[in-house]
């Protein structure tokens, strides 16, 4: 069943991303940083669910298939494939899917663990997540338990359910999966318009490149761990090689037995 809650906050955030200056430059940090991550990572399956920040998916990565899910059937989507799906509940086999980028899918789930379990059930052993949400523990995260900001095309934060980077990691740890360095991303809040826009957005890129912390969005690249499960090998290269020993030739034309010859000993005087 399409949860309508959850494709108004859908909606909501992805017009925040493309009209907010805010919106905008977390999009661009966001894609510079996934840039670095997807192109080292290869496969034939790609998936991603969530909120389309507005970044070119397809440039980034050498994965050859590429697919969306997501239960908005009007969403703008970084790939030409898609399919109509809650994020917990996707229509995919087992073990199909190679890479999985979730943009703010846990930020928008009433279940947020059913969406680690669904992606974790869908990835290939040793697979990859690369997963985006918004961290609360932030100067934007402070400000709106503050109440300072009211208005909603500032902030995307009204109606999401936004988890600490760290919680996210541990839940991921205790599904089996090894998770890298958290990235954090926009430091400081972005206004809108002012002469101290572009200023800001300046500091504010400088920051998330040198790994500041508590920044309003985080990304966690985690690996799918499979217990019990090991790479191929290639056990012809661990044949053991035989030692090549000297085997007794039969006597040719022989048609009695080989006798033991008796050494005679020498008189005794």
């Amino acid at each position: 069943m399409i949860d309508r809650h959850s494709i108004r906050l859908r909606r909501r955030l992805e017009r925040w991303y493309h009209k907010s200056n805010a919106g905008q430059s977390l999009s661009r940090q966001l894609g510079d940083e996934l840039t670095g991550r997807l192109e080292d990572i290869f496969g034939y399956n790609l998936l991603f669910i969530g909120v389309d920040p507005g970044v070119a998916l397809a440039t980034m990565t050498r994965v050859r298939a590429l697919v969306a899910a997501s239960p908005d059937y009007a969403a703008e989507r970084p790939t030409q494939l898609h399919v109509i799906a809650n994020d917990e509940e996707l229509p995919l086999e087992t073990e199909s899917i190679d890479v999985v980028v979730a943009c703010n899918a846990l930020d928008l789930s009433a279940d947020p663990h059913q969406v680690l379990r669904e992606i974790r059930r869908v990835l290939t052993p040793h697979g990859h997540l690369i997963l985006v949400g918004f961290n609360p523990n932030s100067l934007l995260g402070l400000g709106r338990r503050l109440g300072r900001r009211r208005r909603q095309h500032l902030s995307p934060w009204p109606g999401l359910r936004s988890l600490p980077p760290q919680r996210v990691a541990d839940w991921l740890s205790l599904i089996d999966f090894d998770c890298a360095l958290i990235s954090h991303k926009q430091v400081i809040p972005v206004p809108n318009r002012g002469y101290l826009a572009k200023p800001l957005q300046r500091i504010d890129r400088w920051l998330s490149q040198n790994h500041a912390p508590f920044g309003s969005s985080y990304l966690i690249q985690a690996r799918k761990l499979v217990r019990g499960h090991l790479h191929p090998t290639n056990y012809s290269r661990l044949k053991p090689r035989l030692i090549s020993l000297p085997i007794a030739k039969p006597i040719v034309g022989s048609n009695s037995p080989t006798t033991r010859q008796t050494r005679k000993l020498p008189p005794s005087t």
